[in-house]
């Protein structure tokens, strides 16, 4: 017998300032930073959820984060066109070039930790674990493609006909930080032709950003991160405007 129940909800909250220098003396700069926090039950803060939770009795037992919480969320963007007074060939091959860099942080998503069986007889097969008293959430282990990101000692499978204790999203993936640089200059070759030059690099100091840690605790790569996110791509064109 399937229940449906539309009374689960979920809540935002969030402090957002910004400083901005509109553009004078040949630059432009805007800089934000987000601190928020979104919560709510599993099934309206779960994108591709199937809309369950772990126990139907005890609906607000999966309220938390929301899969696409981020609690920091900073970003900061410059243009600078550049100006060197002179009639020489050096001024003019470095003037009037713009340049845009644009920097990101993020707090990392969270994960949610489940035991990959229906120990509680549900049927849904929704289970989450058994927290582990006395023991780390992570191993602080040094960032790497297949190293050990969450502690594998910290969860036990729930007991047969029981709920685990662990949180909704109660773990949370590393976090993320970008630099992305774009250069690029019109040169007026005629009076109706223009030859516009632009380069772009994207994580331009190829950091590296990881994927999310394996929540299933029957998978023997649990806690475990295997992915990564993009490294630096280069790219550049030229386009002829007449």
């Amino acid at each position: 017998m399937t229940v449906a129940d539309d009374g689960i909800n979920a809540n935002y909250n969030a402090l957002l300032t910004s400083v901005e220098h509109r553009f004078a003396h040949s630059y432009t700069f805007l800089a934000n930073y987000t601190w928020s926090k979104c919560l709510g039950i599993a099934p309206v803060t779960s994108l591709g959820n199937p809309g369950v939770v772990q126990n139907p009795n005890n609906v607000r037992g999966d309220y938390g984060p929301c899969t696409y919480d981020v609690p920091q969320l900073v970003n900061v963007s410059v243009v600078y066109l550049s100006k060197l007074t002179g009639s020489g060939l050096f001024s003019h091959l470095l003037s009037n070039w713009n340049l845009a860099p644009l920097v990101r942080y993020q707090s990392g998503l969270p994960v949610n930790p489940i035991t990959g069986t229906d120990n509680s007889l549900t049927g849904v097969n929704n289970d989450r674990p058994d927290v582990v008293s006395n023991q780390n959430t992570y191993t602080n282990a040094p960032h790497g493609l297949f190293y050990q990101y969450v502690n594998p000692k910290l969860y036990t499978a729930n007991p047969r006909g029981t709920y685990g204790d662990a949180g909704h999203n109660s773990l949370r993936g590393p976090g993320y930080f970008d630099i992305d640089v774009a250069l690029a200059r019109e040169f007026h070759i005629k009076e109706r032709l223009t030859l516009v030059a632009r380069g772009e690099a994207f994580n331009v100091l190829n950091h590296p950003n990881f994927g999310l840690p394996n929540g299933n605790i029957a998978s023997s790569s649990f806690g475990q991160i295997t992915t990564a996110l993009d490294p630096r791509i280069l790219q550049g064109s030229m386009k002829l405007v007449f």
